[in-house]
């Protein structure tokens, strides 16, 4: 009797053994699995880590391409050119010199008739261009705010935008400047600027590139 307890206790740890040894390989598994995991998340990061690295890089070269542009425009930009005149901005851009033109000086409210010293501005604008871009394209674009139409007959703000850049496409062109050489848009009150005021302007694109 007792030896037969003896090899039921020695069965029973030998169970106990083994039991503790597939529970040991399952954790053991187990941790293996969980590494390669970890593993798995470490190399993803690593691969989100370069393609953010790369993008950054990316981003940086058309940085300096784009202050490279601006800079030879800048270069490209005749000393004085357009300085004095009322209400007057020139911008450097891509491929163009801008002239904005406010276009409260220009207009009054909701009207497309060119004010007495807008016309005086515009005729001495079209004397510098012809001298100094005689047969450049040249973009008319017309802008305003972003209050609804209340005050003109015009059924939106973009036909009194196109038709603001057309009547100083038309004043230019009647001071010298090609008629076939200009183009015209409007942009209505897409574009809005700081304020309502400069939100209103046309700008006189001259195409440089």
């Amino acid at each position: 009797m007792r030896r037969t307890r003896v090899v039921m206790a020695a069965m029973a740890a030998t169970v106990v053994f083994f039991a503790g040894c597939d529970a040991a390989k399952k954790k053991e598994s187990l941790l293996m699995d969980e590494n390669a995991g970890l593993r798995d998340q470490v190399t993803d990061l690593r691969a989100q880590l370069d393609d953010s690295e790369a993008q950054r890089r990316s981003l940086e070269s058309q940085n300096a391409q784009l202050r490279g542009e601006i800079g030879t425009q800048a270069s490209r930009m005749p000393a004085g050119f357009a300085s004095g005149l009322e209400g007057v901005t020139i911008e450097g851009r891509a491929g163009e010199i801008v002239a904005v033109i406010e276009g409260d000086v220009l207009f009054d409210s909701g009207s497309t008739n060119l004010k007495s010293n807008a016309k005086q501005t515009l005729e001495r604008l079209a004397g510098q261009i012809k001298q100094q871009f005689p047969n450049s394209a040249i973009r008319l674009v017309g802008f305003t705010d972003t209050d609804p139409i209340r005050k003109s007959n015009f059924p939106s703000n973009y036909h009194l935008g196109f038709q603001r850049a057309y009547e100083v496409g038309q004043f230019l062109s009647s001071k010298g400047l090609s008629a076939k050489n200009m183009s015209y848009t409007s942009f209505g009150p897409e574009m809005p600027r700081e304020t309502k005021a400069k939100s209103r302007r046309v700008e006189v694109a001259i195409v440089t590139d």
